[in-house]
This record gives structure tokens, sequence and C-alpha cells, in this order.
């Protein structure tokens, strides 16, 4: 049988804990629910993807007891973003991580999945992609045919509460401020604040030392698209996102 290497414990990530094999780094998920939500996910969005379905680089089992189930990732090495931010981030390597995570919530959205939980802790690098390891607040919107705005999904209420979305807004538009959330991180390693000015939101740059640096234009730009969507659809906002970063 395959021999797995104890890693750590992940403390921000609630019942997971990375193990090694071989060329491959192996998540597991344990958990007292027998509803293995993270896999179904998982594989409905295996299903639902459009063309000839290529070789997966990240494979996902699970097994079903009577009292919880347990979720196993194997993905090639890499990083949580999380980890990665333990050091600074070089700029190109910034502009191509938010292009696979631009990409990688496009591709959820097409499936009619909104992942809800987007955060550094649960986004995993790797040398040639990036992939989410924890679907505990996704909804698949095929499926869960009640959830058809903003308000009924439980991620979305602080946003709501802050104002930054409508409750009638689209549930997909909760991805879009966590999208920002994590590439904020990403520029500066810190928590993002907002503040409106004539009904439009941006990056609150006058508090304390939230920002040492100015915000360069392109992330200005980036920030004011995703924050502000102004009625466009939520597909567009991303597809217009991957390419002014590509074209930076």
């Amino acid at each position: 049988g395959e021999v797995l290497v104890y890693r750590r414990t992940l403390e921000t990530l609630e019942d997971f804990t990375l193990y090694s094999s071989g060329d491959a780094a192996v998540f597991l998920k344990v958990e007292r629910s027998g509803v293995p939500w993270d896999f179904f996910i998982s594989s409905q969005l295996r299903c639902r993807r459009s063309g000839v379905e290529p070789k997966r680089e990240v494979q996902i089992c699970c097994h079903v007891f009577e009292d919880g189930c347990l979720t196993l990732w194997r993905i090639p090495h890499g990083e949580t973003l999380q980890d990665l931010l333990a050091e600074p981030v070089a700029p190109d390597d910034v502009s191509l991580i938010v292009v696979l995570l631009l990409e990688l919530v496009k591709e959820f959205h097409s499936c009619r999945v909104v992942h809800g939980g987007l955060k550094p802790e649960s986004l995993y690098f790797y040398h040639t992609g990036i992939t989410a390891l924890d679907f505990s607040d996704s909804v698949d919107l095929q499926l869960q045919t009640d959830v058809t705005t903003a308000r009924d999904l439980p991620s979305a209420q602080k946003y709501i509460q802050q104002g930054l979305l409508s409750p009638s807004d689209s549930p997909y538009h909760v991805d879009l401020i966590g999208v920002a959330e994590v590439v904020h991180m990403l520029l500066f390693n810190r928590p993002m604040k907002v503040t409106q000015e004539n009904s439009a939101w941006s990056l609150d740059e006058g508090s304390g030392s939230q920002h040492t640096v100015p915000v360069e234009a392109l992330w200005k730009d980036f920030f004011h698209m995703i924050l502000n969507p102004e009625g466009k659809s939520p597909e567009l906002v991303l597809s217009e996102l991957i390419r002014n970063v590509k074209n930076n």
C-alpha cells in the first residue's frame, strides 16, 4: 500500500491534515458529517466541464462511514497561498496566481457552482495550476434551486451588511468579493479594507499603514472593476479581469 508521511495539521483549515507521498501532497479531511460535500462538488465540477477531459493532476477520493466521511486530495507538490505569504510574493508571481485564480472561479461558475469561501489557506498553488481544497461553503445552483440571490448564501451575509453586495445580487458575486480579498492579501499581506465614494467602492488607502506603497494602476483598475460590476455579469467581469492582467 501507499505510505503517507505526516507533515502537519492545517490550523487555519478546519479538519484538514497534510501528508506527502512521493511526488505529491496529500490532504486529508475528516468530518463527522455523513454527507461528503467536498467530494460531491468536486465530482460535479469534473462531470460538467466542457470539452475533452484532460489528464487531471488533482485527484480526489472519498470514504463514507456511519458516523462521518474521509476525503483525500492528491495534488502535485506546492504551497497554499497562505504559506506563500510567509515571504513577499514577486509581482510576476502575483499576476500568474491571479490569472489562475480568476480562471478557476470562472470554471466553477460555468459549472453552476459558487465556491463561497475563497481564502488563501484553502487555495493550493502548484507548478501548473491552482486548486481549491475546501468546499464547505459551496453551493450547487443546478441542484440547490432555492438559492437564487446573494441573500440565500450564509457566506454572503457579511458582505451584504457591509454594503458590498445587495441582497438581490447574483450568488456568483460572492466569489468576486472573495477573489478581491485573496488578491489583496497577495499584494499587501493584510486584510482588505474598502471605502465608498459617489456610490463606487475602492481600496481604503488612507487607513493607517494599510498600504505602504502606492497601488499600481493595474490593481487600482482591478479592484474598481471587481468591486463595482455595474450590471456586468460575473462571467464578463472575470473574463475582462483575466484579459487585463494577462496583457499588463
